[in-house]
């Protein structure tokens, strides 16, 4: 069906609607929606239910989304909460709330502010986040770059320029009361990391492996292995280390 033959799905107040090629569906109500949707735009002010599976080119939630299947999107920005009980896909994809998949994240940039929790792998180009994260899976991507606010973790961590910090005490409050109510727990917890250019700050894993490796400070690692480069911050703990 074309784009300009389709027709608006919008629930203002209480409703229910069955799934199929919409131009924009929009719940700013209570929507309960059942079937498979294909559309243009979803924008999720309210709380929506969705038994299927979804696709659309640009996706807002700035509610409540509970979807029972797939997220496909070209575009998304969750501003609110989100339950996926499949994969979730998206080329451009921002995540400034709370982000719940059950099978895997697969993205192009990816971009996190908030907390996500991830069943699955998580896969992408670009990985930035500024919060905290479960990942049950590997965490792949080409660049990953990590702000720690809270307990982060992960089994296994892949990618070629991978650099993991904890914020400084001169961040704006907003970002001094996250990091003080999660300070007990402040830090990423791995089995592996490998990748080309490492830099790790309060990481704990049991295998470091990269071509030039920097531990920073507050760390624990078993074991890291190098080929070009290591150096080690005096207020972390490496078992061993091994050039490749």
């Amino acid at each position: 069906m074309e784009e300009n033959h389709r027709r608006d799905l919008v629930i203002a107040g209480t409703g229910s609607a069955a799934g199929g090629s919409y131009h924009l569906v929009k719940v700013s109500g209570n929507g309960n929606l059942s079937g498979d949707f294909n559309c243009v735009n979803l924008r999720i002010h309210g709380k929506a239910n969705i038994d299927g599976n979804v696709t659309a080119q640009s996706t807002l939630i700035s509610g409540t989304a509970n979807i029972n299947g797939d997220l496909r999107s070209e575009q998304m920005k969750i501003q609110g909460t989100a339950k996926v009980n499949g994969d979730m896909t998206c080329n451009d994809m921002k995540l400034h709330g709370n982000t719940k998949i059950k099978g895997n994240l697969v993205g192009e940039e990816i971009k996190i502010e908030g907390g996500t929790t991830i069943a699955g792998d998580c896969e992408a180009e670009e990985f930035f986040i500024k919060g905290v994260f479960s990942i049950g899976g590997l965490l792949n991507a080409g660049n990953i770059e990590i702000h720690l606010y809270g307990g982060c973790q992960a089994k296994e961590i892949g990618g070629e320029k991978i650099k993991v910090k904890k914020p400084s005490m001169a961040f704006h409050l907003k970002k001094l009361i996250l990091t003080y109510l999660f300070q007990i727990n402040v830090g990423l917890v791995t089995d592996s990391i490998e990748g080309d250019e490492i830099y790790l700050e309060h990481t704990k894993a049991k295998v470091v492996r990269g071509n030039n490796v920097t531990i920073g400070p507050g760390c624990e690692i078993e074991l890291v292995e190098y080929k070009n480069s290591f150096d080690c911050d005096k207020g972390s703990k490496v078992n061993e280390n091994q050039k490749i």
